[in-house]
């Protein structure tokens, strides 16, 4: 999409000039956002567990809290452990035109649960 991020995957805000960061910063922006989309998923998913928790934990992490929550098919079967639904409802996203590689990924994951 062209927008500016730093570390792993952080986005800038416009008006942010700090567009260099050495390595223990980027780990330390990582954890925060990380602690942040852990949060957001218990609050929001309390019935996701293990490796679900953990693709949402990913989603939150790479789209938002606010940008996951559209995705409401996806959850319902998610949520209802339809996993091949709700791999398909995300590969059918204009994120996964977006992020082909990981949404495949991620899809893969949420189809691999089923296997467990």
């Amino acid at each position: 999409l062209g927008l500016r991020t730093i570390g792993f995957g952080i986005l800038l805000k416009e008006n942010d000039s700090n567009t260099c960061i050495d390595g223990h910063r980027s780990i330390e922006l990582l954890r925060e956002h990380y602690t942040i989309s852990t949060k957001s998923v218990e609050k929001r998913y309390p019935w996701a567990d293990d490796e679900s928790k953990l693709l949402l934990i990913n989603l939150t992490y790479n789209m938002g809290a606010n940008g996951l929550s559209k995705f409401k098919q996806m959850l319902y079967h998610l949520e209802r452990k339809e996993y091949d639904l709700s791999a398909g409802e995300l590969l059918n996203s204009k994120y996964a035109t977006q992020t082909s590689n990981r949404a495949g990924r991620i899809a893969s994951r949420i189809m691999a649960i089923n296997g467990e």
